[in-house]
């Protein structure tokens, strides 16, 4: 497996390529709040599509939150998700993700492989959304990797700076568990302080930042971030 940190992806073993938490559509939903960006989902695409164009890989595998809206899709995301289907020129896979509501049979129509949100084995490794528990085979993997929570640390001075970090996390399955980081640089994030699945030992989180810099365990660092 190979981690690349600054793209937020992970690229397994067999050349699967795993990025997860798109939340194409975000900018309608800005927008709606009276912020107006630029067009998220180029930008996206063009990294998707430099990432695919640099790694090769045989598939790309999204781990869920491929839409930002929570309900069913407006008809602007089902554009950006088809346009995204057709441009990016490799057989996809999509975990379905809180925020995919509505997705399946669309996704299918396009043939994209779908899975639940608990997930699937891959390569040994587990892949799943953070929103529901792993399947049954997460105990035989390799490793567990999820998308979900969007993990952040906080520094907070005179003002609060946030950086995208991945954590790797033990696990009561047995195999660790690897968070990637949201792969649209604009949608919020969790401190490891706010993430309380049981089945996971916060704790003992190693913290990694977005370079793949390591700063430390939770246990060591949580008294100067939050």
């Amino acid at each position: 497996m190979k981690i690349l940190w600054e793209d937020s992806a992970v690229l397994l073993d067999n050349q699967d390529l795993v990025i997860g938490d798109l939340h194409l559509g975000l900018e309608t939903a800005l927008a709606k709040k009276g912020y107006r960006v630029m067009r998220v989902y180029r930008l996206i695409l063009s990294k998707t599509i430099d990432l695919i164009d640099r790694e090769n890989p045989n598939r790309l595998i999204i781990l869920g939150d491929l839409k930002d809206s929570i309900g069913n899709p407006s008809n602007d995301e089902l554009f950006q998700i088809e346009e995204f289907i057709e441009d990016i020129g490799v057989p996809m896979v999509v975990v379905l993700g809180n925020h995919d509501a509505g997705l399946s049979s669309f996704l299918s129509s396009k043939g994209v492989k779908v899975y639940p949100s608990s997930g699937f084995m891959d390569d040994g490794y587990y892949l799943f959304h953070g929103n529901a528990r792993p399947g049954e085979g997460a105990k035989k993997s390799r490793m567990l990797i999820a998308c979900h929570w969007h993990p952040v640390i906080r520094l907070v001075d005179k003002i609060t700076y946030v950086e995208k970090i991945w954590v790797k996390v033990p696990t009561t399955y047995g195999p660790d568990l690897l968070m990637i980081p949201a792969f649209n640089d604009l949608v919020g994030g969790a401190s490891i302080s706010e993430i309380s699945e049981r089945y996971l030992d916060m704790n003992d989180a190693e913290v990694f930042l977005h370079d793949g810099t390591f700063l430390g365990t939770w246990r060591q660092l949580k008294n100067k971030f939050k």
